[in-house]
């Protein structure tokens, strides 16, 4: 996030959006600049202008260690789209960019 103050900021949004979508978190903590709130599937976690989303899916490991699930390489349309995603925000970035005269 751009700073801390956002960082709490969509936090707090994240948190309410998932309270609404799960109820009330199993824990919660905030102290030392550090915020968490945590369900038995998702931990939100926030401390200085950093926030992580840790998700907890049920099979997953079973599901992702079958050699069928990686044939073909099904991620490679996902990796190509978020490279594109990315390129096009750099390109739009070097066009904002004000140069010197």
């Amino acid at each position: 996030m751009l700073d801390e103050h956002a960082a709490r900021q969509k936090f707090v949004e994240l948190c309410d959006a998932a309270q609404r979508w799960k109820g009330a978190p199993i824990a919660t903590q905030d102290d030392r600049g550090r915020r968490l709130a945590a369900w038995t599937d998702l931990e939100l976690r926030q401390a200085g202008r950093a926030i992580m989303v840790r998700v907890r899916a049920p099979r997953f490991g079973a599901w992702w260690h079958q050699e069928e699930t990686w044939e073909g390489d099904p991620m490679a349309q996902i990796f190509d789209w978020l490279e594109s995603e990315r390129s096009e925000a750099v390109l739009a970035a070097r066009q904002h960019v004000r140069r010197p005269p």
